[in-house]
C-alpha cells in the first residue's frame, strides 16, 4: 500500500518530490505518517476467516424461509446461528419459473448487517442467463457510458425497493453498523448492485459497507466496473479457479491473443442494445482447486481466472463449492444428488440447476 502511494506521487504529483521536505525535516515525519495512513484506509486487506463467514451466509440465501425462521437448515443453520441472527427473508416472482430472493441476519459481535442475494435456482433461470446477454443502460445513478448485463440488472430491480426500505430501516435501528452485501452466482452480482446502489443513493456511507462475492459473473462494462471500484472501498471478488461462471455466459471483449480489453473504442461503447461486453470488478481472490492458497489479481489479470480461453478447460463443481462450503443451503454434492427427490436432508426450496447441468456437462 505504501509503495503503491508512492507510485501515485511520483506519477501524478512530480511537483511535491520537487519541494518536498528533507529528509530530517518533522514535516517529512508527518507527511510520510500520513501516507501511511491514507494508504492504509484505501482498503482492507482479504480476511480467510472473514470470508467462510459470508460464504455460509451467501449460501443461507439457498434455504426456505421457515428454515430460516428457527435457523433449523441442518449443518449450514449450526455453524452460523451461535453468530447470526435471523432478521428477514424476501422472495419475489420475477416472471414465470424465476424469482429473486435475498435473507438478512445479523452478527451483533462484528456489528453487521448481513444481505445476501440468492444465487440461479432455477432452470429456466439458468437459460435466461445463458442466452441474454443484452447491453442495459444503467439508469439507477449518474455514470457516464454505464452499461449493465440485463438480466442481473432486471433482477435487482425486482428487490430492489424492498432492500433499499430494509438498509434504511436497519441503518436507523443500528446506526453504527456495518452493512456486509454478499452472494453466490447470480447473488454475487445482485450483491454488486446492491452495495453500488446504497452507497451512491446516500443510505449507508461507502466506508461502512462491505461486498465479499463468491463466483461472480460480469455484471457491467468497464465505465461501470470503474465507478463501483472508486465507491465500494472493501471488496473481494473470490473465485474457486477455473470455476465457469466467472467467464461464462458473460464475455469480455478480447484483443488479438484472447485477453480481456475494455471496448472503449468500440463506437458503440456506452449504448444499450446488442451484446453485452463485460468487465470484472477489482478485488479478485483467486483460489487454487483445492480452495487452500489464493493470490489476489486484478479484474481481468490474464494469469488469473481468465487464463482458460475454452469453455471447456472450466469447471461447474468448482462453481457449487467454495471455501470448503458445498452451496445449496449447505447439502449439496457433487456431481450426483444425495436422492432423485432433492438434496438429502435440505431444504426442499433448493434445486441447483448447475448439477444437472452438470451431468449433462459429462455426457
Amino acid at each position: 500500500k505504501k509503495k503503491f502511494f508512492c507510485l501515485y506521487l511520483d506519477t501524478h504529483i512530480p511537483s511535491l518530490r520537487k519541494n518536498f521536505p528533507s529528509a530530517n525535516s518533522p514535516m517529512r515525519a508527518v507527511l510520510f505518517l500520513f501516507a501511511f495512513l491514507a494508504a492504509s484506509a484505501f482498503a482492507a486487506n482479504y480476511d480467510p476467516s472473514l470470508s467462510e463467514l459470508f460464504v455460509r451466509a451467501a449460501d443461507l440465501a439457498y434455504c426456505c424461509e421457515k428454515d430460516l425462521v428457527n435457523m433449523t437448515c441442518g449443518n449450514l443453520c449450526k455453524q452460523v446461528s451461535p453468530i447470526m441472527s435471523y432478521v428477514k427473508f424476501i422472495e419475489k416472482p420475477a416472471g414465470t419459473g424465476d424469482g429473486v430472493a435475498y435473507v438478512i441476519v445479523r452478527d451483533d459481535d462484528k456489528k453487521y448487517i448481513i444481505i445476501s442475494f440468492r444465487g440461479t435456482n432455477t432452470m429456466y433461470q439458468l437459460l435466461l442467463e445463458g442466452i441474454a446477454e443484452k447491453n442495459d443502460a444503467y439508469d439507477l445513478h449518474e455514470i457516464e457510458d454505464a452499461c449493465v448485463q440485463s438480466i442481473f440488472f432486471e433482477r435487482y430491480k425486482v428487490v430492489r425497493d424492498e432492500m433499499i426500505s430494509d438498509v434504511q430501516s436497519l441503518k436507523a435501528s443500528y446506526p453504527d453498523y456495518t452493512f456486509v452485501f454478499t452472494g453466490h452466482s447470480l447473488g454475487a452480482a445482485l450483491s454488486q448492485h446492491a452495495a453500488l446502489d446504497v452507497a451512491l443513493s446516500g443510505y449507508v456511507d461507502a466506508s461502512k459497507i462491505i461486498n465479499y462475492n463468491y463466483g461472480s459473473p460480469r455484471v457491467g462494462n468497464y465505465a461501470w466496473a470503474q465507478k463501483y471500484n472508486e465507491i465500494i472501498q472493501t471488496k473481494f471478488r473470490v473465485v474457486h479457479y477455473n470455476d465457469i461462471f466467472i467467464t461464462w455466459p458473460v464475455s469480455c471483449g478480447k484483443d488479438s491473443h484472447s485477453n480481456c480489453i475494455t471496448e472503449q473504442d468500440n463506437s458503440h461503447y456506452g449504448e444499450p442494445g446488442g451484446t453485452f461486453y463485460g468487465w470484472h470488478t477489482d478485488g479478485q481472490v483467486f483460489y487454487d482447486a483445492d480452495m487452500v492458497s489464493y493470490q489476489e489479481c486484478s479484474a481481468e489479470d490474464p494469469d488469473c481466472a481468465d487464463q482458460w480461453h475454452s469453455i471447456f478447460k472450466r469447471s461447474i463443481p468448482h462453481h457449487l463449492n467454495y471455501l470448503g462450503v458445498p452451496l445449496g443451503c449447505g447439502s449439496a454434492e457433487l456431481p450426483k444428488l444425495r436422492n432423485a427427490m432433492g438434496l438429502g436432508d435440505t431444504s426442499e426450496c433448493v434445486h441447483l440447476p448447475h448439477v444437472g447441468l452438470e451431468k449433462f456437462w459429462e455426457e
